[in-house]
């Protein structure tokens, strides 16, 4: 066998090109030697050098996971994520994972340990999708130690089955109820463009009026600002999006040459403030209320609803991948009976239906739909 026990420590001997490679493994389990196997031999394949087998050397790049995390966030996350995301980051492994995991090294993380902390957070009332959150962060922060040749091997991690997660979207009622509540031009503007665009509150508020060609009816969403943080849309993808007649002429009553296109007291807009607005509007126009995320959600609901395509929908939406825009996919109810239709089709019907050949749908063809 490629791996066996031998003094009670799980090692790895195999051949590779006529020579042997024997190493113990850094997790003494049986599914950590096989893992660590695949490692080594991944080395050999690529001719790297294998590490040292030298007991004096593996003690000497013992590191505790607190030091390593210290020094992850200062050379790794500051450098290649944004600022939202470095205080996600921080949060998570200061109030979760380092209390858990206080005085473990790196190679004393292993699966096994991984299991006992998702169990422990599912006690505490977590739901599955945070805990993944969290065992993503620790194994990005292992991944990047293996990477900078602080642990020899990565143990595998199992994700939690998490519920696609739920969210609210205003229906047509609501949603006119809402817009003939607000009074004020500008918040008239705001609320609508979110509406009628799905753009993240961060990507209003680092609108700028450059960005927004009311002729030719298109906006280009290329930054955002997150509390006072200016960068690149969530996933870095600048997109365009044709703008509804409506949405036009409430754009065109607050222009102003250059700036902002929604500045506030002569700054940015902060998010308490437009959550304040927005739940005074929504009290005003007696539904319930509800957050900035859920005009996106409404803008999303509503194109699926009418029969867009989900890949116009991601494109439109800034979806890093369908699957993000396939929670919607069950609002699409015509497509769903026209399937169910075809069991009381008779035998002597065509056999290609016409509502399956495929239709080119354009974008300005989805957006009349929406100003009707």
């Amino acid at each position: 066998m490629a791996v066996r026990k031998l003094k009670g420590s799980w090692t790895v001997d195999f051949q590779f090109r006529c020579e042997r490679c024997r190493r113990v493994s850094p997790q003494n389990t049986r599914e950590g030697a096989l893992a660590y196997e695949a490692h080594l031999r991944g080395l050999l394949t690529r001719g790297e050098p294998l590490p040292s087998n030298s007991k004096a050397d593996n003690e000497a790049k013992v590191i505790s996971l607190e030091v390593f995390v210290e020094e992850w966030m200062t050379n790794y996350v500051r450098v290649n994520n944004k600022p939202s995301e470095q205080g996600n980051k921080r949060h998570a492994l200061h109030k979760h994972i380092l209390p858990y995991f206080k005085g473990f090294q790196l190679k004393g993380i292993t699966a096994q340990s991984i299991e006992a902390f998702k169990a422990k957070k599912q006690s505490e009332g977590l739901k599955a999708k945070s805990i993944n959150n969290l065992v993503a962060i620790l194994r990005k922060c292992l991944v990047t130690a293996q990477d900078w040749g602080a642990l020899e091997i990565v143990p595998r991690i199992k994700l939690l089955k998490a519920e696609a997660p739920k969210y609210k979207a205003l229906n047509r009622q609501d949603e006119e109820r809402l817009l003939q509540a607000i009074d004020d031009p500008f918040w008239k503007a705001v609320i609508l463009t979110a509406l009628k665009t799905g753009m993240r509150f961060s990507e209003l508020v680092g609108l700028e009026w450059g960005d927004v060609d009311l002729e030719r009816q298109i906006l280009c969403v290329r930054r955002a600002n997150v509390r006072g943080h200016i960068g690149t849309p969530k996933n870095n993808r600048t997109r365009y999006i044709p703008l509804t007649k409506e949405l036009v002429g409430a754009l065109q009553t607050i222009w102003h040459p250059g700036g902002l296109a929604f500045p506030f007291q002569g700054s940015w807009l902060g998010y308490e403030t437009g959550r304040k607005h927005l739940a005074a509007y929504c009290h005003k126009a007696g539904i319930q209320v509800v957050a900035w995320h859920a005009l996106r959600h409404t803008f999303a609901s509503r194109l699926v609803s009418e029969g867009a395509p989900l890949k116009a929908v991601q494109d439109l939406m800034g979806h890093s991948t369908i699957n993000m825009t396939m929670r919607y996919s069950h609002l699409n109810q015509t497509d769903l009976r026209k399937a169910v239709s075809l069991l009381e089709r008779g035998p002597d019907l065509d056999l290609v239906p016409v509502w399956c050949q495929p239709e080119e749908v354009s974008i300005e063809k989805l957006f009349s739909k929406l100003s009707s």
